[in-house]
């Protein structure tokens, strides 16, 4: 699946890919801020494009998954004139954000967004062009949230919802405890 999303990104199930992912043994929900914070986020800061470039696509070799990078690189690509690859990181960014958005709608618990990974949390919140004021875990009906209390430039104050099944559900192995099933919602 990955290879031919790698291939055809135009074509790809974004939805399908970060689902079959989450449920993998090589999940793992940190990876991507881990890695992005302390080698990517310097160079963007410096506008080193060909440098962030290098370093946004060795990245994406490890955890192609990560809408942050596909955009880092995007910006990068499109600073250098390499159209082509600003495209195919543009094109697997906007199609991973659309796989969460159409999730949810993030206005309550029952119509969460569904998330593998809480950047994808933040960046959602960011590409709303909200701020993020407080982060809040709560359980209903069994499953997991996040619920990010957000202000707006007019100082509108939102709340956010982010189902985390399946961040919880890999603690247990990235832990070394024993496993439980995944609760995800029905469909996700």
């Amino acid at each position: 699946m990955l290879l031919a999303a790698k291939r055809n990104p135009a074509a790809a199930d974004y939805t399908a890919l970060r689902l079959a992912y989450a449920r993998s043994p090589e999940y793992n929900p940190f990876l991507g801020v881990l890695r992005r914070s302390s080698s990517l986020a310097p160079l963007m800061q410096a506008r080193d494009d060909r440098a962030a470039l290098t370093r946004a696509n060795a990245l994406l070799d490890e955890y192609w998954l990560d809408v942050a990078v596909h955009l880092f690189a995007a910006d990068a690509a499109t600073r250098l004139g390499e159209a082509e690859q600003a495209t195919m990181h543009r094109t697997v960014g906007a199609g991973l954000v659309r796989s969460i958005r159409s999730s949810g709608d993030g206005t309550s618990p029952a119509t969460a967004y569904t998330v593998i990974a809480t950047g994808e949390e933040y960046l959602l919140v960011l590409l709303a062009n909200q701020h993020v004021r407080a982060q809040a875990l709560i359980e209903v009906n069994g499953h997991k949230y996040d619920r990010l209390t957000t202000t707006d430039a007019a100082g509108t104050v939102r709340q956010v919802y982010f189902n985390v099944d399946l961040l919880f559900a890999a603690y247990p192995r990235l832990l070394n405890l024993p496993q439980s099933q995944p609760q995800g919602r029905a469909g996700t």
